[in-house]
């Protein structure tokens, strides 16, 4: 455990998480790989907010995968790529069934409580 609360088991390199591993911090866990302490290739992250990210991170940034939330109280689910903290290219489909396609040309979706 370190002084701040954070717990990570997994393989290390130069006092860093480096391969397999899971990190604990703050009510979110996140079990994948690492490369020099950040998420780097698959992952599960499982957010304190309750989003529940399943993705591809590169250097700690998340670039595709599936991502479920709630907006306004109402639960989505989001599959495709993302550009920084935003949705970029894919699929948003709401718990109703609505279905909203994002390409590039439109503005990103964005979420600031993620990456």
């Amino acid at each position: 455990m370190y002084w701040n609360g954070t717990t990570y088991e997994g393989t290390w390199d130069k006092d860093k998480p480096h391969g397999q591993g899971v990190y604990y911090e703050d009510l979110s866990i996140y079990k994948g790989n690492f490369h020099q302490g950040l998420y780097h290739g698959e992952g599960l992250l499982k957010a304190k907010s309750g989003e529940l990210v399943e993705g591809v991170w590169e250097l700690g940034v998340l670039k595709e995968g599936k991502v479920l939330f709630s907006e306004n109280d109402e639960r989505k689910e989001f599959l495709g790529m993302f550009k920084g903290k935003c949705m970029s290219t894919g699929t948003l489909t709401y718990k109703d069934g609505r279905v909203m396609e994002l390409s590039n040309n439109a503005r990103p979706k964005c979420n600031p409580s993620r990456g």
